[in-house]
């Protein structure tokens, strides 16, 4: 990280530059499209993995174009999660996978497994959703003869 002070007349301020900058300016546009509030990389998931529980958001690209970094949204402390927590981030996890997979339908009915009440709003879930039923219409419509 590269780091200056730069004083414009009476204020200053502290220029910041680097791959962790640009990491983390990613995950701000990333929190922004999917409406979570708080992401983390691979590398801090696996660190605090016991403590918590989280679910797969999407990839983001690194500063190196080959460069990707799978993040995730942190849920609930692990201590706190109730089984059906448990299984709601099952069923977002393994819609994740079936989207990647480009397995529209699939994904679409795990993602509807892993609804909460309705009075719990799940902005990455209805992203998810929104994306998928155009995709799940078209798959479960009767094809014209």
């Amino acid at each position: 990280i590269l780091a200056a002070p730069l004083k414009n007349g009476r204020s200053s301020t502290l220029l910041t530059s680097g791959e962790p900058i640009e990491l983390a300016r990613r995950f701000c546009a990333e929190n922004h499209l999917y409406g979570s509030n708080i992401l983390i990389g691979t590398r801090t998931f696996d660190l605090a993995s016991d403590a918590i529980v989280a679910r797969p958001i999407d990839f983001v690209s690194g500063v190196n174009s080959q460069d990707r970094h799978e993040i995730y949204e942190p849920l609930w402390l692990a201590a706190e999660a109730r089984p059906e927590h448990i299984a709601r981030r099952d069923s977002f996890w393994s819609g994740v996978v079936l989207y990647r997979e480009k397995r529209w339908a699939e994904a679409y009915t795990e993602f509807q497994k892993a609804r909460g009440s309705e009075e719990e709003n799940d902005p990455p879930l209805q992203f998810y959703l929104r994306r998928l039923e155009p995709l799940a219409l078209q798959l479960t419509e009767t094809p014209p003869e």
